[in-house]
Order: structure tokens, then sequence, then C-alpha cells
């Protein structure tokens, strides 16, 4: 039988891969957090409401991680190219 991982039953990843790696040398925990929790929180409100489908949702999630990502006056999000992953730098 396999081993139970020791951190099961948590989130490895918060916001996305990309945004996580990319914001984790420049923010605090908390702030971290609290931005996975309005993500989240934001999506569920959009099915809760009805929004028609998966893109529509996708869509409207990515622009409120980026209205999250640029509160939080991160110098190195603000030099990246639109349109460019900050996990491909």
């Amino acid at each position: 039988m396999r081993k139970r991982r020791a951190d099961s039953g948590r989130a490895r990843i918060q916001v996305t891969r990309a945004w996580d790696g990319f914001f984790a040398p420049h923010i605090e925990t908390d702030a971290h957090a609290r931005v996975a929790a309005e993500i989240t929180r934001y999506i569920r409100s959009l099915w809760g409401a009805g929004e028609r489908g998966w893109r529509s949702i996708s869509e409207k999630s990515t622009t409120r991680l980026i209205e999250l990502s640029r509160e939080l006056r991160v110098v190195a999000f603000d030099t990246l190219a639109t349109g460019r992953c900050g996990d491909t730098l």
C-alpha cells in the first residue's frame, strides 16, 4: 500500500502554479492567502449567480486576478509584458 501524503487534505496550489511561483518571493503569506480566498470566493459567486459557462468564468476571474495582483503593487508584476506569464521569464 502506498504511503499517505503528509500534506493530505491541504491545497498545494493556492491560486495557480504560475501566479504562486511568481508572487511567492514578492509578497507575504497573509497577502497570498487573502488573494487566494478572494479569487476562490469570486469564482464560486460567478457559478452561483448562474454565469454562462466555464469560458466566461475563466475570462472574468482572470481579469479579477489581474486587478488583485495590481493592488499588491509588486514592481516585477508591473514590468511584465502584457499577455506574458510570470513563470516563463
